[in-house]
């Protein structure tokens, strides 16, 4: 995977959907459904990539299903054709414009080549 043309999150937009970007799940959290509390409704994400740029990502339950238990905490992975939208949240977890989302057509891989992040 090292050979594709990475995209930093610093420079997504929202007027493409075809890019791969290579990013460190920094923190992982479970929204429950509230009829059914053993459901997980969707997942949220603060993802960062290797110049420190973060933004927020939701992952609806349909593609939460199909991924399976891929998403965890520090888990450096490759995501391909995720889907942008604003982000108009009155509380961020990131500087970022923008919101990243999973549908059907997002694929994520576990990256074999990670990059070093400064411990903090």
């Amino acid at each position: 995977m090292a050979s594709k043309n990475l995209t930093m999150l610093a420079d997504l937009g929202l007027a493409r959907d075809d890019y791969t970007v290579k990013v460190r799940i920094v923190c992982l959290w479970k929204q429950m459904n509230w009829s059914n509390p053993t459901q997980i409704r969707q997942i949220g994400m603060l993802l960062m990539d290797e110049q420190g740029s973060k933004i927020e990502c939701i992952v609806d339950k349909t593609v939460v299903e199909r991924l399976g238990r891929g998403l965890d905490e520090y888990v450096d992975v490759y995501i391909h054709k995720p889907t942008l939208g604003s982000n108009r949240d009155t509380m961020k977890f990131s500087n970022s414009d923008h919101k990243m989302y999973f549908y059907s057509t997002t694929k994520v891989t576990k990256c074999t080549d990670c990059f070093s992040f400064a411990e903090s």
